[in-house]
């Protein structure tokens, strides 16, 4: 048990996916009860201090506990689709105007769909023009999205006008989080 819960926790701790951080999360509670067992059994058996045994019992719960918070929190995140806190939606929406023929970003939202994979929509005003002119902003527009802020899917939707205002700005729902209305 111990060498297995070690090779299987060496294996899977620089995993990014929440499965994975869940499962070696899992095994390092196994391999940590079992090293505490052993220190409890050391302890007890050389200096009759019991104690010993709630002690790393207590510890191991913590440190279980604390990563078990923030796989649920980062889970909870992604299944009510919330903005990702590291996202600058503001710093993003001034690079995207940048873009050349782009008059305006608005109904802007970015979104996690699983741990390190974020979509953005958008509404984009540009001049009325041609088709194969409107497609390279696009392209550019993607391009930017995907290489400067690691967005992983982006649907945009072009506009001559501004067909809707933007809503007024949600507050946050955690930690910082910024996310504007509703994207479906």
């Amino acid at each position: 048990g111990l060498l297995g819960n070690g090779l299987m926790a060496w294996l899977l701790h620089k995993g990014r996916e929440l499965v994975v951080r869940s499962a070696y999360l899992h095994i390092l509670g196994d391999l940590l009860s079992s090293v505490a067992v052993l220190i409890g059994a050391l302890f007890i058996w050389l200096f009759r201090w019991h104690v010993v045994d709630p002690i790393l019992t207590f510890l191991i719960v913590a440190l279980v506990l604390r990563g078990a918070w923030r796989i649920a929190g980062e889970s909870l995140g992604i299944l009510m689709e919330g903005a990702p806190i590291d996202t600058d939606l503001e710093a993003l929406r001034r690079r995207l105007s940048e873009v050349p023929g782009v008059r305006g970003i608005h109904d802007l939202h970015v979104w996690s769909i699983s741990p390190g994979y974020r979509v953005l929509t958008a509404h984009v005003v540009v001049d009325d023009q041609s088709l194969s002119r409107a497609r390279r902003i696009v392209r550019e527009l993607r391009r930017v999205a995907k290489k400067e802020f690691g967005l992983g899917h982006v649907t945009l939707e072009l506009e001559c006008e501004p067909s809707c205002p933007d809503p007024p700005p949600h507050r946050p729902s955690r930690g910082g989080e910024k996310h504007e209305g509703s994207h479906h």
